[in-house]
């Protein structure tokens, strides 16, 4: 939810904690979009490198998570928990928006972490109470620029493992300084 809006800053609400944002000029001079725009666009993953803390010992690897196709996925290791599933993006991006396409074995509770070089990590947002298979959509409380998205797993909702079809990011590639 955007709280107050002015030409160069844009705060945020997560609840009880606001967070600002400041837009970049240069960004917006480059890209032609509004911030609204910038929001929308979808970040291409061809690049990234999908890795986990387990895989079921099947064709169900990391890697399916970023392949762009909704018909292959990640299945964990079955009833152990928590797993991890990370994204190494090709650049550093400005994330805005987070999509996670779960299978039917998929996490009731989980955290999802930015970082920037893989060694420091924000959490930018926690969910609980999720069942059955659906589509998430995680919007942080403002825009973070990463490199790399970590999506920890604390609490199953089957008694099988994770899965997770495919994960998208929105957002773009910050301009240079």
């Amino acid at each position: 939810m955007i709280l107050i809006s002015h030409p160069k800053r844009i705060i945020f609400s997560n609840g009880s904690k606001a967070c600002a944002w400041l837009i970049y000029k240069s960004a917006a001079s480059l890209t032609g979009l509004s911030f609204a725009e910038r929001a929308f666009a979808q970040i291409d993953l061809s690049g990234a490198v999908a890795t986990a803390s387990s895989d079921n010992k099947n064709e169900h690897v990391a890697g399916h998570v970023t392949d762009g196709d909704a018909g292959t996925r990640w299945e964990s290791e079955h009833e152990v928990d928590p797993q991890w599933l990370e994204i190494e993006l090709a650049s550093l991006q400005e994330i805005y928006r987070i999509e996670i396409d779960w299978e039917t074995a998929s996490a009731a509770a989980y955290e999802v972490f930015f970082s920037e070089d893989g060694e420091k990590w924000t959490s930018v947002f926690s969910f609980s109470g999720g069942t059955g298979a659906r589509t998430d959509t995680v919007t942080p409380s403002a825009v973070f620029s990463a490199g790399y998205i970590r999506i920890n797993m604390t609490e199953r909702s089957t008694q099988y493992g994770y899965s997770v079809y495919e994960v998208r990011l929105y957002g773009l590639e910050p301009s240079a300084s």
